[in-house]
């Protein structure tokens, strides 16, 4: 199973919709590839609608897979659906239940285009 090397230190920002990473964060996937999200790294966390965020708020024991997950989305060394399929995988990591971890998976899978497009370069 994948795993997280140390736990997740982040830094809430002033505009409180954004965190940054104080220490890097590392992923090992179960195909044992390697994860460094930088120092300093800016996230949402989990970007889930305000709507929903009484049943499923932007942060929670999935920090570190939403992390690794926005990392992966701005910097796109994987598909969109690897990328996708890692955060399943550290979601699950990190022990979220399979009912969270799927309705965040199956969120990112439908309106996740939107981010990935906003970051491809070129």
């Amino acid at each position: 199973m994948g795993k997280f090397l140390d736990p997740v230190d982040l830094e809430a920002l002033q505009d409180g919709d954004h965190w940054k990473t104080l220490d890097e964060i590392v992923y090992i996937t179960d195909s044992n590839e390697r994860i460094e999200v930088p120092v300093g790294f800016i996230t949402d966390l989990a970007s889930v609608p305000r709507v929903f965020w009484s049943i499923l708020p932007p942060f929670g024991r999935y920090d570190g897979a939403a992390i690794v997950h926005d990392y992966l989305y701005s910097i796109q060394i994987f598909t969109r659906s690897r990328s996708d399929a890692i955060l399943l995988e550290a979601m699950k990591s990190e022990g979220v239940g399979w009912l969270t971890r799927w309705t965040i998976y199956l969120g990112v899978r439908v309106g996740g285009w939107v981010a990935w497009k906003g970051h491809q370069h070129g």
